[in-house]
């Protein structure tokens, strides 16, 4: 029970993180810095495949707990988003992975977050909250949907921002190293 109170926290605690907060934090650690010096609930990279990386989270005395991470940047450069993946072992549901994905503050919450992968249908989501950091949405996928994913090339997050509703803010979302990345993950999750 420990464990998963310990890795629960770690969840809530990485979804709470903005866009800035995780370039800031991530930036501290690199893969040439020994794991032995991170405190407790540090953040690091552990692999890299194509644009997704496995993020983890170290906890002294138990198996770190990893997510499938993201940054998302416009034309610019800028960080506009966030995307966390886990997945989902629960059997009263029928997703088997879920995203928590951060956009930033002054987005229109009365129109729903879409997401396209590829050139298959669009799916809404509503926003579950904003804080300080950014709105989060919470997506659940399928297996139908995991499956497109993993055979995907992109996905298209869409936005409205607050100020301009006219118009529909879309993000791209690389899909390369997908499949090779959530292998990664249930691999490093397993013993949790």
């Amino acid at each position: 029970m420990k464990k998963l109170l310990t890795i629960l926290a770690a969840i809530t605690a990485t979804a709470f993180a903005s866009p800035s907060m995780a370039q800031e934090a991530l930036a501290d650690v690199t893969q040439t810095e020994a794991y032995a010096g991170l405190a407790d609930g540090s953040f690091y990279f552990k692999a890299e495949y194509g644009d997704w990386r496995l993020r983890c989270t170290k906890i002294s005395g138990e198996t770190d707990p990893c997510q499938m991470f993201q940054l998302i940047k416009d034309s610019t450069g800028g960080a506009v988003a966030q995307v966390l993946i886990n997945e989902i072992t629960s059997s009263e549901t029928f997703a088997v992975a879920g995203a928590t994905i951060i956009v930033p503050l002054e987005t229109a919450l009365t129109e729903d977050f879409l997401m396209q992968i590829d050139d298959h249908p669009p799916k809404a989501y509503p926003y579950a909250y904003c804080s300080s950091v950014g709105c989060f949405v919470r997506l659940g996928f399928t297996p139908v949907d995991l499956n497109w994913l993993k055979s995907g090339q992109i996905a298209k997050l869409a936005t409205v921002p607050y100020r301009n509703p006219e118009t529909r803010r879309v993000l791209p979302m690389s899909l390369n190293g997908f499949t090779a990345a959530y292998d990664a993950l249930l691999d490093a999750n397993m013993e949790n």
